[in-house]
């Protein structure tokens, strides 16, 4: 009678673990170079909408012939939008006169005026 031979061929548990931090390395990598396009693209929307408030800004003042004091004057007279008033990050964002010149204030992402995340556009 002949016996059956099982053949116990596989990948030993070390073999595994190899794998898997292998594949953990290069998704930590994927995932650092995925935030950083994030974050460019966050920002270069944030100028997008800047440059429309900007348009925005120059209608209003051929049409009422001074500066908006406000977002929200833009908004109430119709040269803007609600979903603009937001930036990517929740804020809202500022309308300011800064020595004589008007500027239009992202706080960035740490939601922080003032700091070297801030994304400012002054008026020509």
């Amino acid at each position: 009678m002949k016996r059956a031979r099982f053949s116990l061929e596989g990948f030993t548990l070390l073999e595994l673990l190899v794998v898997l931090t292998i594949i953990g390395i290069l998704m930590t990598i994927g995932m650092a170079a995925y935030t950083g396009v994030i974050e460019s693209a966050t920002r270069r929307a944030v100028e997008v909408e800047i440059s429309q408030f900007q348009v925005a800004i120059f209608n209003f003042k051929i049409e009422e012939g001074r500066m908006p004091s406000s977002t929200e004057e833009l908004l109430s007279s119709g040269y803007i939008t609600q979903e603009l008033l937001k930036d990517p990050w929740g804020e809202s964002y500022i309308l300011r006169e800064n020595e004589g010149r008007y500027q239009i204030v992202s706080k960035g992402p740490d939601k922080k005026i003032g700091t070297k995340d801030d994304i400012v556009k002054t008026l020509d």
